[in-house]
């Protein structure tokens, strides 16, 4: 119920917007396997935040949980910047 009712219209309007800013020829798993990635991210912030406290030395107040958010959509785009494939050693 909580999967069709609640997660489902998130995860169909989320997919919705980032089709419109994808390339057309964007595969729909790997659309859906990122939407699921994003996710990820924000449960594991949500929930390891002593963890993160500790490694990063930040109360997880309003400014820290808006540099999070900031994070994950950086890292949703850019991801981690690694070099092509082709380019790789």
């Amino acid at each position: 119920m909580i999967a069709d009712q609640a997660m489902r219209p998130l995860f169909d309007s989320l997919f919705e917007d980032l089709r419109c800013v994808l390339p057309d020829d964007i595969e729909e798993e790997k659309l859906v396997l990122n939407i699921c990635s994003v996710f990820a991210m924000v449960l594991y912030f949500n929930f390891a935040r002593i963890l993160i406290s500790r490694f990063t030395g930040c109360d997880y107040d309003a400014d820290f949980k808006g540099r999070l958010v900031d994070h994950i959509v950086e890292f949703s785009i850019n991801g981690l910047g690694a070099k092509s494939k082709e380019t790789r050693i």
